[in-house]
């Protein structure tokens, strides 16, 4: 595989990265995922969520559907963030203590960075539904861009927006 120095600017960062002896594809793999990552972080409005609902726990339904493994640890995360507990049940034991009920799908998409020829999994999309007493609450929806460029970034950067769409009031 043949090795590039690589000098990148990001002008929106205001940041430069040099990298030598790096195959070309790993380093535009690094900078792309790690600008998404970044401009991710930076745009999202995390900090500032008055929930929408006065929930103190919510009750997970397990979708056994779902292979992304990474999925629930990070929504049950982000929950705790905004001061919310989880717990995850099986769809056939609802605890009896559920102030409210997540339901979920994501489907898992494979793609190959770049130049690269090997395929590898990544989040695709997913959907969330917050219900209560059989009601809808709210619900949430993540899908990779068209272009997908945010397609390699981490699982958190992608669903801790869409769970503060599914929890946190809408400003105004």
């Amino acid at each position: 595989m043949r090795k590039w120095i690589l000098l990148l600017c990001t002008f929106p960062l205001s940041a430069c990265v040099t990298m030598v002896g790096v195959p070309l594809n790993d380093a535009l793999n690094l900078v792309v995922s790690g600008t998404s990552e970044l401009m991710a972080n930076s745009w999202s409005n995390t900090d500032k969520c008055t929930l929408r609902y006065p929930l103190h726990s919510i009750c997970i339904e397990y979708n056994p559907n779902v292979a992304v493994p990474d999925f629930v640890p990070t929504m049950q995360t982000r929950l705790k963030q905004l001061q919310v507990d989880s717990t995850l049940y099986s769809p056939s034991a609802m605890p009896i203590s559920c102030e409210a009920t997540l339901q979920y799908t994501a489907a898992r998409s494979w793609g190959s960075h770049f130049t690269s020829s090997d395929l590898q999994p990544y989040l695709g999309d997913a959907e969330l539904t917050l219900l209560q007493g059989g009601r809808v609450l709210s619900l949430a929806r993540y899908q990779t861009s068209r272009l997908g460029y945010e397609k390699w970034t981490s699982t958190a950067t992608k669903m801790n927006q869409v769970v503060d769409d599914l929890v946190c009031a809408k400003p105004g």
